[in-house]
């Protein structure tokens, strides 16, 4: 294989990757070596080089957790249970009809629904918990979790990701590849006047 086969791209990514042959280089490396903007381009590039056999391509995906639209807006204004909670807390008349007046239908019911699973509990017709700070503490960790992302699946806590997963819009999982690249012994014997670019003839 000899340089003036290679498209301009593949020149300059073999050049760089030529200069240190030992390295796996990754895309935002290559990207700032090559003076790239457009990930494309270095992706494009590696691929052909390494369909040439002058580079090693190795790719691995991980499942990144990110927020999706309803977590953006919890992020901002609170998730709904905390809203709640901080309502019911703050509140001296903590009843339904209150609640329903504080909030939003469609905000109401649900929101109801997630505090009666955590320990809240309608007496008398006002909600109360027989243990307020195991439903703060509780909540306090949803609202941490909701923080941390975007994060990889692997680092988070399972009962947590099951929990949000099971809620509407709220996160969503995304498959991340990420790519690393060497120079192959053919690739490295290709000498540095051939990796010129050539220039574009409009």
């Amino acid at each position: 294989m000899q340089g003036h086969a290679l498209l301009n791209p593949e020149r300059r990514m073999l050049g760089v990757i030529q200069g240190d042959a030992a390295k796996k280089w990754s895309l935002e490396e290559i990207l700032q070596a090559c003076n790239w903007q457009d990930q494309a381009i270095a992706v494009t590039a590696g691929h052909g080089l390494t369909n040439k056999g002058l580079a090693q391509t190795k790719e691995t995906s991980s499942a990144v957790i990110r927020l999706a639209s309803e977590g953006a807006n919890a992020l901002t204004n609170g998730l709904l249970e905390a809203r709640l909670w901080n309502w019911i807390c703050s509140s001296d008349d903590a009843t339904m009809d209150n609640l329903q007046q504080s909030f939003e239908r469609h905000e109401a019911g649900p929101g109801v629904g997630l505090l009666k699973r955590l320990g809240v509990s309608l007496e008398a017709g006002k909600f109360t918990a027989s243990n307020p700070d195991a439903v703060g503490a509780a909540i306090a960790k949803r609202s941490a979790f909701i923080a941390s992302l975007p994060a990889s699946e692997q680092s988070l806590d399972a009962e947590l990701l099951d929990h949000f997963m099971g809620r509407r819009n709220l996160i969503e999982s995304v498959i991340s590849v990420a790519r690393m690249w060497n120079v192959t012994t053919a690739g490295n014997a290709i000498a540095t006047e051939q990796l010129q670019e050539n220039e574009m003839v409009s």
